[in-house]
């Protein structure tokens, strides 16, 4: 061999040795700072409102209330399930942290398998990528801490793509993917714009060892089955017709209106944050595409599974469009997969790179990553510090020492009546709610919610900005019937001629 080869290839040998261990210590640094800032967002980021509502409904059926029966509710049970026995062994404010800090192994499972497939798919170094682009992402953040059902949705919908991404899939990878993307609906069933992968997967080239009827027999099979396990625990309960018609007739009542402004304030400030990771997931996405209609087909899985990947990113980009209200959470859904193709792309420049030039490309690589790791993460941390929970669990407590466990509470949307029973059979009557009632039955809020309240005459309304949509009648009678306390938290019932009698007769 000549020299000047031999010492080309000792060179590349040496440079791809030392990319291989920057990538492993990268990675433990990816995987220590994001398990401990998810940590310190959970304990020290304020509520959001949605918060309260699952927490509520999961306290609800820890104490032998049934969902859709008992309480309303027009998400899939399978969120509330999981969190409903974490409520049985500890007291209000150790619950809230308890049941915020369940979302973290999801947090850090979604990290890992951001790894895992795309390293998968194109090599440790595009899972580096991938996992450290996805850990700087602000919004991934901001809501992988919070207690919502995208959270362990997006996770088992990355294990049901692990589990399909083999080179010949048998049945049980096949069973498995759609079990795991079964369940992931039931947490959420936004992800469905995500069902052309798996469609994708089902008519897949390599999938020869098993025929394109048995992997579609397969799949539904294992998405049917916790699908059927929900169905029978609801049956069993008696909840099943009930939840069927809150989780689709109520849903397709809900009046339609894109709200083009809550796009603008979703994508613009995670746009600006993070102009890098989206900058390159357009050119990813774009790329991947441009290599689809060019009918490019290369030997193995990986160009396959890219496909697949770049089929469930526009998927999702699509639902950003086709849900009324694009949420951040859901934009978190969107930069996990887009993460995954960025790091397949990227691991390609980067070879390509130490193709040209084996001694720099690593250096610079490790330098922009290492850099945006620690630079990203600060504007967030900063406003979690700004946002604490401090004022929302003096405000939860004084609730709860004023108003006694047996008693009842009626709440519009602040989420102030957790850990207390609801009055109202709808507990949470946010504005979509509202609108929702009105078109299905007027008299729902006018006369039942007023009904209600003269029957179970809660001992406390929390005062929030949602009383005031409220029908007239209903207001009226609070106002009759209730007083604000001192802080302005809560409205307490006036006390009758009966009460008066017996405090009266109690003092000695």
């Amino acid at each position: 061999m000549p020299a000047i080869h031999q010492k080309t290839n000792v060179v590349a040998f040496y440079g791809r040795h030392r990319l291989r261990r920057y990538s492993l210590l990268l990675l433990a640094i990816i995987v220590v700072l994001a398990v401990y800032r998810v940590t310190i967002l959970s304990v020290q980021r304020s509520f959001d409102t949605d918060e309260f509502e699952h927490i509520q409904d999961a306290w609800l059926i820890s104490q032998g209330f049934s969902i859709y029966r008992d309480f309303f509710e027009h998400h899939p049970p399978l969120l509330y399930l999981f969190l409903a026995p974490l409520f049985a062994f500890f007291d209000e404010s150790e619950a809230l942290f308890i049941a915020r800090m369940s979302m973290v192994p999801f947090a850090v499972g979604i990290l890992a398998m951001t790894y895992l497939i795309a390293a998968k798919i194109r090599g440790r170094l595009a899972g580096v990528i991938a996992c450290a682009l996805l850990s700087t992402l602000v919004v991934f953040q901001q809501k992988s801490i919070e207690i919502r059902p995208d959270v362990p949705a997006v996770f088992f919908l990355l294990l049901a793509f692990y589990c399909s991404f083999t080179s010949k899939p048998g049945p049980l990878h096949l069973a498995g993917a759609g079990m795991a993307y079964g369940v992931a609906l039931l947490c959420t069933p936004k992800l469905v714009f995500t069902l052309p992968a798996f469609a994708a997967v089902m008519t897949h080239a390599e999938h020869k060892s098993v025929l394109h009827w048995r992997a579609c027999k397969w799949m539904t099979a294992g998405f049917l089955l916790p699908l059927g396990l929900v169905a029978a625990y609801l049956y069993l309960h008696d909840t099943l017709e009930q939840a069927v018609f809150f989780n689709v007739s109520f849903n397709m009542a809900v009046p339609f209106t894109y709200h083009w402004d809550t796009l603008y304030e979703t994508v613009g400030p995670s746009f600006t944050e993070n102009w890098f990771l989206w900058c390159l997931a357009l050119f990813s996405v774009a790329a991947s595409t441009a290599r689809a209609m060019r009918k490019i087909r290369k030997s193995g899985t990986r160009w396959q599974n890219e496909s697949i990947i770049t089929c469930a990113s526009m998927g999702v980009g699509l639902g950003l469009f086709m849900i009324p209200v694009p949420s951040p959470q859901y934009l978190m859904s969107l930069g996990v997969v887009l993460s995954i193709l960025v790091g397949i792309y990227g691991a390609g420049v980067v070879c390509a790179l130490m193709k040209l030039c084996p001694s720099t490309p690593s250096c610079v690589l490790m330098l922009a990553l290492i850099t945006g790791i620690f630079l990203h993460p600060v504007p967030t941390l900063l406003r979690a510090r700004l946002a604490s929970n401090g004022p929302q669990l003096r405000a939860l407590r004084y609730e709860w020492e004023s108003v006694p466990a047996d008693e009842c509470v009626f709440d519009c949307w602040a989420g102030a009546g957790v850990f207390r029973r609801p009055a109202f059979f709808y507990h949470f009557l946010g504005p979509d709610i509202m609108l929702t009632l009105e078109r299905l039955d007027q008299r729902i809020l006018r006369d039942f919610l007023l009904k209600t309240l003269k029957e179970k005459r809660p001992l406390a309304i929390t005062n929030d900005q949602m009383l005031h949509a409220l029908p007239d009648n209903v207001n009226d009678y609070i106002n009759a019937n209730y007083h604000a306390d001192r802080y302005g938290l809560l409205l307490l019932r006036n006390a009758s001629e009966k009460d008066r009698v017996g405090a009266a007769a109690a003092v000695p």
